[in-house]
C-alpha cells in the first residue's frame, strides 16, 4: 500500500521537477483522499486505519514534507547550514545513519536542533564542501573548536549532543587524530551506558502504544549504541585495551527499522512504523535499498572485532605472561587469576580459536551483498528532495557495501600478521651488543632484500616509524605492521585478502574516492606496508625460493602501485596526509622503483 505526502516538495518548478518519478506519480492527498486508482482493500485498510488513528499516527502532520522543504529551501533559511545538511546526506549518512531523516529535517526548519550538531555536520563536511565550491575551511580549528565545546558540556547530554560526539569521533578517526578519537569513543561509549541505552529493549514495546516519535526516538536510540559500540571495539583492539561496553550487559536489539526509515519524503502512513524482517535475505535488501541491513553486517563485524580483541589479549598472556614469577610482579593486589600456558611451536594455526576466528571473518565476508550487484540499479542524489527514494537507497547501499568489503584486508592483517614468532613466543633475553652492532645497516642486508639497492641515500627509519606509529595504535598492532616473522602461511592468507581487494576496487572503479571510508582508508595503509615488506624480502619469491610464485614482485607492484595511487588520490577530501607521510617514510616510492626494475629483469 502507498500513500504519499500532497503538494509540490518545493517552492519553485524547477525543483519540483527532479524529483523523482516514483515520488512524483503518486503524491495524494492523505488526510482527506483515498487514490482513486487504489484497490478496494487499499481503501478499506486506509478508511480503517484513519478511523482508529492509532497513537504512533497522531503526530503525523508535523511531518508536512511540502511545508518542510518550503521553508528549507527559502530565503529565510541559512544557506551555509542548507549546504552543510545536504553534503552531509550525500556523503556521510549512509556511513553513519544515526538520524531519522525526514524527523531531523522537519526539526530543523523549526529550529530545534542543537547547534552543536550542526556543527559538528560542518566539520565532517568541511573537506569536501570545500573539494567541491572552492571555500576555503580550516578544517583543524573547526575541530579544535567543536571538540573543546563537546567535552566541556558533558554534564546534562541530549540525543544531539551524543550524536555529536558519535560524528566526531568517526571524523578523529578520518583525520588520523587518534588521541582524540580514543577519547570520544571512550565518551561516548560511557555516556549511552550512562543513559541505559544498552538496555533499550528490556521493556518489550507495545507499537500500537507508542507515540510515532517515541517509535522514531526509540529506534534512534538503538542507532546511536551500535554505532558507538562499533567504535569501542575499533579502538579497544587498535589500542589493546578491554571494551567499555560489555556484550554480556547489551539488551539492545539491533535496528529494526524498514527501507521507508530512509526516505526523506512523508513516511507511508499506513506502513508506519515497520520493522525490519528479521529473516531479510540479499536479494530484499537488494530489492527494497535497505540500509539497516548493512548497519546490521557492521555490528556484527564490530562484535567480531571484539573477540578479536579478546582472542589476542589471551594469546599474549598465556604466552608472554603465564609465569608464575610474571604473575607475582603484575598482580600486584592479589586479584588476577593464574594464566594457564600455552606453547605454540610454529605457527597459531595450532591453536584452535585463531582457526575458528578466521572462519568467522570468513563467513562474514560471505554474508556481504557484493557492490558489484548494485552497479546498474543505484542512482547518486540528484536533488536532496530525492534522498531516500527507492534508487537513491540501492545507491546508498552499494556505497556501504563497497567499503565492507574492503573491511575483511583490516580483519584478515589484524588477525594474521599476529601469527608471528615475535607476538607468540616469549621474548628471550637481549644479549649484550657489541660496539659494532648497533652500527649495523642496510649495507649489512642480504641481497635478496631490495633495500641493498636503494642507493646510498636510503635511510633506515624503522626507530622513527615506531615512534609516531606509538600515538596511534598498541605496541601489538605497530608491530604486526612492521614485523617481517610472520608466519608463511599468514603472509599468504594476507596477500590473497589483498590482491581480492584490489581486484574488487578495479571492478568498481567509477565510486569516487571521496566515499572511502576511514576504516577503508586504514585497509589501504595496512595494505602498503604488508606490500612494502613482501617486495623488499626473500618472500616474493615464495617458499619454494622460485620466482614462479603467485604474489611475486611484479604482481606486487603493480597492486602497490594501485593502492599507493588511490591512497594520494584520497588527498584533501580525506585528511590521510598522516598515513601518506608515514608511507613515504617507509620508502614506498623507492621501493616500487627498484621492484620494478627487479620485475622488468625477471629477478
Amino acid at each position: 500500500m502507498t500513500i504519499f505526502s500532497t503538494d509540490s516538495i518545493l517552492n519553485d518548478n524547477s525543483s519540483a521537477d527532479k524529483l523523482s518519478t516514483e515520488q512524483n506519480s503518486n503524491l495524494t492527498l492523505l488526510s482527506n483522499k483515498i487514490p482513486t486508482n487504489a484497490k478496494e482493500s487499499d481503501k478499506s485498510a486506509v478508511e480503517d486505519l484513519l478511523r482508529r488513528r492509532p497513537v504512533y499516527l497522531q503526530m503525523w502532520n508535523e511531518l508536512s514534507t511540502d511545508r518542510v522543504f518550503q521553508k528549507f529551501y527559502s530565503d529565510d533559511f541559512p544557506a551555509d547550514i542548507r549546504q552543510v545538511v545536504i553534503y552531509y546526506f550525500d556523503y556521510y549518512y549512509g556511513i553513519c545513519p544515526i538520524f531519522h531523516p525526514a524527523s531531523f529535517l522537519c526539526r530543523l526548519v523549526s529550529g530545534k536542533v542543537d547547534p552543536i550538531l550542526i556543527d559538528v555536520m560542518r566539520a565532517r563536511t568541511a573537506r569536501v564542501i570545500s573539494k567541491h565550491t572552492g571555500r576555503n575551511m580550516d578544517v583543524g580549528a573547526i575541530i579544535d573548536n567543536i571538540n573543546k565545546q563537546l567535552l566541556d558540556d558533558t554534564e546534562y547530554p541530549t540525543v544531539d549532543s551524543i550524536q555529536a560526539i558519535v560524528l566526531m569521533a568517526t571524523l578523529s578517526g578520518g583525520e588520523c587524530r587518534f588521541m582524540s578519537y580514543n577519547s570520544l569513543a571512550s565518551l561516548v561509549s560511557s555516556m549511552v551506558g550512562k543513559l541505559g541505552w544498552h538496555v533499550v529493549d528490556l521493556k518489550n514495546y507495545d507499537r500500537d502504544s507508542m507515540a510515532w516519535h517515541q517509535w522514531v526516538d526509540l529506534e534512534v536510540k538503538r542507532r546511536v549504541f551500535w554505532l558507538a559500540y562499533q567504535m569501542d571495539a575499533y579502538q579497544a583492539l587498535l589500542c589493546d585495551r578491554p571494551m567499555t561496553i560489555s556484550d554480556s550487559r547489551i539488551y539492545t536489539s539491533l535496528p529494526k527499522s524498514d527501507h521507508t526509515w530512509d526516505d526523506i519524503n512523508l513516511p507511508r502512513i499506513a506502513n508506519w512504523p515497520i520493522d525490519c524482517a528479521a529473516n531479510m535475505t540479499k536479494e530484499m535488501a537488494i530489492e527494497n535499498g535497505t540500509l539497516s541491513y548493512a548497519l546490521k553486517a557492521i555490528v556484527t563485524f564490530a562484535s567480531h572485532f571484539s573477540h578479536l580483541n579478546t582472542l589476542l589479549w589471551d594469546i599474549k598472556q598465556m604466552t608472554q605472561y603465564s609465569d608464575a614469577a610474571n604473575n607475582c610482579v603484575i598482580d600486584v593486589i592479589g586479584t588476577r587469576p593464574m594464566v594457564s600456558k600455552l606453547v605454540i611451536e610454529e605457527s597459531l594455526f595450532e591453536y584452535p580459536p585463531f582457526v575458528a576466528m578466521h572462519e568467522k571473518f570468513v563467513e562474514w565476508k560471505k554474508s556481504l551483498i557484493l557492490a558489484d550487484d548494485l552497479k546498474e540499479l543505484g542512482q547518486p542524489l540528484q536533488h536532496f528532495t530525492q534522498f531516500g527514494s527507492l534508487r537513491h537507497r540501492q545507491f546508498m547501499l552499494r556505497m556501504r557495501f563497497f567499503c565492507l568489503y574492503c573491511y575483511h584486508v583490516v580483519s584478515m592483517l589484524l588477525l594474521h600478521l599476529a601469527n608471528r614468532q615475535s607476538f607468540f613466543q616469549k621474548k628471550p633475553q637481549k644479549k649484550k651488543s657489541t660496539s659494532d652492532s648497533g652500527r649495523k645497516n642496510v649495507r649489512t642486508k642480504k641481497r635478496s632484500d631490495i633495500r641493498y639497492f636503494l642507493g646510498p641515500g636510503y635511510v633506515d627509519n624503522t626507530q622513527l616509524i615506531r615512534e609516531i606509529l606509538s600515538s596511534s595504535f598498541s605496541k601489538t598492532v605497530n608491530d604486526s605492521l612492521l614485523a617481517e616473522d610472520v608466519c608463511q602461511q599468514s603472509w599468504d592468507i594476507c596477500l590473497e585478502a589483498i590482491d581480492d581487494m584490489y581486484a574488487f576496487i578495479e571492478r568498481n572503479d567509477d565510486i569516487p574516492v571521496e566515499r572511502y571510508d576511514q576504516v577503508m582508508q586504514l585497509g589501504l595503509f595496512a595494505a602498503l606496508t604488508v606490500l612494502i615488506r613482501h617486495v623488499c624480502s626473500k618472500r616474493r619469491f615464495g617458499s619454494s625460493g622460485q620466482g614462479n610464485y603467485r604474489f611475486g614482485i611484479a604482481w606486487s607492484v603493480r597492486v602497490m602501485r594501485g593502492l599507493w595511487e588511490r591512497l594520494k588520490d584520497l588527498g584533501y577530501t580525506s585528511g590521510v596526509a598522516g598515513m601518506e607521510e608515514l608511507l613515504r617514510k617507509m620508502h614506498v616510492d623507492e621501493v616500487m622503483a627498484t621492484g620494478e626494475l627487479f620485475a622488468n629483469m625477471a629477478l
